[in-house]
């Protein structure tokens, strides 16, 4: 997958050797309940509780696993390396659902802890922490997560899915659906999507790969990077002072919008055919346009006090329509 700085792509090998080292990484975290102790010391709780409509999970600093199962039950193991008599789940249990809470008696304690839970498909889950990492590798039927700094980690979801975090890292693989993502300044990583895609953040980065949606993402500073985009219905992109980049996989049959105010945009066809209107326009003295096809039309229009340029050209019909804005950025369209 590109990485945003510089967009420079990862090897394959690369990419295997780091994701064994993570994986050892965990698989100690497993064993010890990553608290640096011995592991005699470690605690462990088992509960095998019915199947509900809806499971909440409520933990503090605690890391989650989630996966799918085959039973219509809810199973949950925690690994701790807290104070015994100081630890403890709370199990809340009404008709439809079923809560789970990380409670710490008389204060925090040193340690740290692991769930695993194992939920049927039909389940949703709702899940927040403050400093707790989140891994789901199942499909079920709902998923929202907030977290304060826990990185979230989601793959192979098929359903409704919310996300919303802080300064939490965002990595999300093989999904589709109707996916919302909200975040201050975590960076946003988002390979292989379809369907529905509301993405807004502040500061953080976002790259997309592979993604076949009808967007709306919206960044106040950081930088949008799209690769390999097969638009499904309309697309826009939007930035006050951060970088857009968009390259398409194909023609794109819907209207697409990529605007920056002071930031760089840039369309990459990739070798696909032009065909619709596409619209340009940057402030006359601050702004860059850049076209590889002349333009059919050239104008000068005022908009809240200052004068923007606006140059166009269409191929064959009029849409889709293909917008391309900045004030005192650039806009680039690349074949």
């Amino acid at each position: 997958m590109r990485r945003l700085l510089g967009c420079k792509t990862v090897s394959p090998s690369v990419m295997i050797i780091g994701l064994l080292i993570v994986s050892g990484m965990f698989t100690s975290f497993v064993a010890c309940a990553r608290g640096g102790q011995d592991p005699a010391d470690r605690q462990e709780i088992v509960r095998e509780l019915p199947g509900k409509a809806r499971l909440v999970i409520e933990v503090i600093s605690a890391d989650c696993i989630i996966e799918t199962g085959s039973q219509d039950l809810i199973q949950l193991r925690v690994l701790h390396t807290h104070d015994e008599d100081r630890y403890q789940v709370e199990v809340r249990e009404r008709s439809a659902e079923l809560r789970l809470r990380e409670r710490f008696l008389g204060g925090s304690t040193r340690g740290s802890a692991y769930w695993q839970l194992t939920v049927p498909s039909a389940t949703e889950v709702l899940f927040s922490s403050a400093s707790g990492e989140l891994e789901s590798r199942g499909d079920y039927a709902r998923l929202e997560a907030d977290s304060a700094s826990g990185a979230i980690s989601v793959r192979d979801l098929d359903g409704r899915i919310y996300i919303n975090t802080a300064s939490s890292p965002i990595r999300l693989w093989n999904l589709a659906g109707q996916l919302e993502v909200n975040t201050v300044s975590g960076e946003v990583e988002l390979a292989g999507f379809d369907g529905r895609l509301e993405l807004r953040t502040v500061s953080g980065d976002v790259e997309l790969e592979g993604l076949g949606a009808e967007i709306e993402a919206v960044t106040a500073a950081g930088k949008i990077a799209a690769f390999e985009l097969r638009p499904t219905g309309e697309c826009s992109f939007s930035s006050a002072a951060g970088d857009i980049e968009v390259q398409l996989a194909e023609t794109p049959l819907f209207d697409l919008s990529l605007t920056s105010a002071a930031g760089k945009v840039e369309l990459d066809l990739n070798g696909n055919a032009i065909a619709g209107t596409y619209e340009f326009s940057a402030l006359e003295y601050a702004g860059r346009i850049e076209s590889p096809v002349v333009f059919d039309q050239q104008e000068i229009f005022v908009h809240a006090g200052q004068t923007y340029l606006r140059n166009s050209f269409s191929r064959g019909s009029a849409l889709p329509r293909i917008t391309l804005a900045t004030a005192a950025g650039s806009v680039r369209l690349k074949q």
